[in-house]
């Protein structure tokens, strides 16, 4: 379910540099994924609370951090590589930042746009 998704990507994403997905070093940049836990319903579109009207959310985010975010996976409607093909992955917000700092603050805010995102849920 959506809170077991949502509480184990927020602990990896808050914890250090080596709980984060491909993090070994402090030169790597920070990454992690957040797993949105909610299937993409006809009555609860979830992608669209996610990204905000006109990708609006994950902008404003990225431009207050210079983080770069993607949203992946089942219901994504983000077309992978070669394959033109959406992902089979679970859908999970992508989130990798230039240093620890901006990446503190996009964790910050992608939790803070996650938690309303659960509480319309």
């Amino acid at each position: 379910n959506w809170q077991q998704a949502w509480t184990s990507s927020h602990q990896s994403c808050n914890n250090s540099h080596t709980a984060s997905s491909g993090i070994e070093s402090r030169s790597a940049k920070p990454q992690c994924q957040f797993f949105i836990g909610i299937a993409e319903e006809p009555a609860f579109k979830v992608t669209r609370r996610v990204l905000g009207p006109h990708g609006q959310h994950m902008k404003a985010i990225a431009e207050a951090t210079g983080a770069k975010m993607r949203l992946r996976g089942k219901g994504s409607g983000f077309l992978e590589s070669e394959d033109r093909r959406e992902s089979t992955d679970e859908l999970m917000l992508c989130v990798s930042a230039q240093d620890w700092t901006s990446y503190q603050e996009t964790v910050r805010l992608v939790t803070e746009l996650l938690n309303g995102v659960y509480d319309q849920y």
